[in-house]
């Protein structure tokens, strides 16, 4: 129990890590810290799960892949075959677009920064709370009863 719960710990710490390692990498091209905070949650939704969600795409368009391959003349027939034989597994789909670096950090970081340089915006979080009307008659209220409390006390005095 006691080596689960370290184990746990440096997990917790490391994902910690990667998303403050992100955040930074983020935040040395888009020098404002709401769009930063922004560009890092989509980045670590397209890192951690647009790879599942893509490979399962291909799986499902596996059909309109065959059509466009077997129409393709510079592919030889052992290669159609092997197409055929990757496209019909998920995970072997996964396994191959994972070890030619599809999934890769620095790629998706580089096309990240690409995208953002290229159409820049700034993310501004605008919060209006109501209370500073409240406050605001609130202050007047208590300087007048201070107003007051002065008039009372030189007329005492």
């Amino acid at each position: 129990m006691y080596l689960i719960g370290n184990v746990l710990i440096a997990l917790l710490f490391a994902v910690l890590l990667f998303v403050l390692f992100t955040f930074v990498n983020v935040h040395s091209f888009s020098k404002h810290p709401f769009t930063s905070f922004f560009l890092t949650l989509s980045f670590l939704y397209l890192f951690l799960i647009m790879p599942f969600k893509g490979t399962n795409k291909i799986y499902k368009s596996k059909n309109k892949i065959m059509k466009s391959i077997k129409k393709d003349r510079t592919l030889s027939s052992a290669d159609r075959h092997q197409i055929e034989k990757i496209i019909s597994n998920k995970l072997k789909i996964f396994y191959v677009l994972f070890k030619s670096g599809a999934f890769s950090y620095n790629e998706l970081m580089l096309e990240l920064s690409q995208w953002y340089l290229n159409k820049p915006f700034k993310f501004k979080l605008n919060i209006k709370i109501k209370v500073t009307k409240a406050k605001h008659e609130y202050e007047n209220a208590y300087i007048s009863s201070l107003q007051k409390d002065l008039k009372e006390a030189v007329a005492f005095a």
